[in-house]
């Protein structure tokens, strides 16, 4: 998680030079596929899939906390679709690991 939290620190940085030359949003879903092909690579070596899924929840978390932090320590408010995503979110990380039917 920490590694998570580094990079989305450097992507969150270099944004702003790489939105001279691309979108920022195209930028950043690339960063997280091209930052998750080495986990998907490393689970695949160990024949561990969670491994994946698990780096996965940290990353996808990781905005959630900035974000979490921003509204307490900088008085940021949140945006109605701000909200939404948070809650699919939360909504899709409970379900992958609370399936249904595992009794």
């Amino acid at each position: 998680m920490l590694l998570a939290a580094q990079s989305m620190a450097i992507g969150t940085v270099m944004v702003r030079w790489v939105s001279k030359y691309s979108d920022p949003d195209m930028a950043t879903g690339w960063h997280m596929v091209i930052g998750g092909l080495p986990l998907l690579a490393i689970s695949v070596i160990n024949h561990d899939p969670e491994a994946c899924l698990n780096s996965a929840h940290s990353t996808f978390l990781t905005p959630m906390f900035a974000s979490i932090f921003r509204y307490l320590y900088l008085d940021e408010t949140f945006s109605s679709l701000q909200l939404l995503g948070a809650a699919v979110t939360l909504v899709a990380i409970y379900l992958v690991n609370f399936p249904e039917g595992n009794d």
